[in-house]
């Protein structure tokens, strides 16, 4: 919990309550909310299809894709 708290976890909800209009930040929480489920119900399976270590790795890649996106798109004029 303290991990996603430093982290990525808490910047859609700020960044979308801040720049989007109310169409978009509902948009933008019906996406937030599908990803949360997708990866949450995409865990287990992966888990129990492959070892650990890959799925990690592809999560971790996920991760840092997104980092990138947050780094090179989402700056706060």
């Amino acid at each position: 919990m303290f991990g996603y708290s430093i982290g990525l976890g808490p910047i859609p909800w700020l960044y979308s309550a801040e720049i989007l209009p109310e169409k978009g930040i509902f948009i933008a929480t019906i996406v937030n909310w599908a990803s949360t489920s997708a990866i949450t119900f995409l865990f287990p399976i992966c888990k129990d299809a492959f070892t650990i270590g890959p799925v990690f790795a592809f999560f971790a890649f996920a991760l840092v894709i997104g980092i990138l996106f947050f780094y090179q798109f989402m700056v706060e004029s």
